[in-house]
């Protein structure tokens, strides 16, 4: 089971229903729940790139985004207390230039444009490609 955000932003057409859906489980992804005493604000999905880089998609809840740098202390610590993790790459769509600011002040640093590769609401936008590196956050 999952919160109505989580679906809305991960459903596709194999899912049932919201009542029944479960994120994927496996060894290179996992699902992270944000949580705020007991209650649940968002989730980072985590995918492993290669045997030293990990992706990330973070997602609070509206009413939490002010709490992303506190989740991004949380998230490098946790990834980097990994030997074997030295990289978190992240994505960005040019239309979302505030999560881009918010990116750099949490550590990561621009490392190229994918051009027109994200399509929201039938248009068609560039992203930016960001990481950081274990020891430099």
């Amino acid at each position: 089971m999952t919160i109505p955000e989580v679906w809305e932003l991960c459903a596709d057409d194999s899912c049932v229903s919201p009542d029944t859906y479960e994120p994927e489980r496996s060894r290179e992804r996992v699902w992270l729940g944000v949580y705020e005493g007991i209650a649940m604000i968002g989730m980072i999905y985590v995918h492993a790139q290669n045997s030293s880089t990990i992706q990330m998609h973070p997602y609070l809840l509206k009413g939490y985004k002010h709490k992303i740098r506190d989740v991004m202390k949380l998230f490098f610590a946790w990834a980097f207390a990994m030997p074997e993790i030295h990289k978190v790459n992240v994505t960005v769509p040019f239309i979302y230039q505030k999560l881009r600011n918010c990116c750099l002040k949490a550590g990561f640093k621009d490392e190229g444009v994918n051009r027109m590769s994200y399509r929201k609401n039938s248009e068609i936008v560039d992203q930016w490609h960001m990481g950081a590196v274990r020891g430099e956050v």
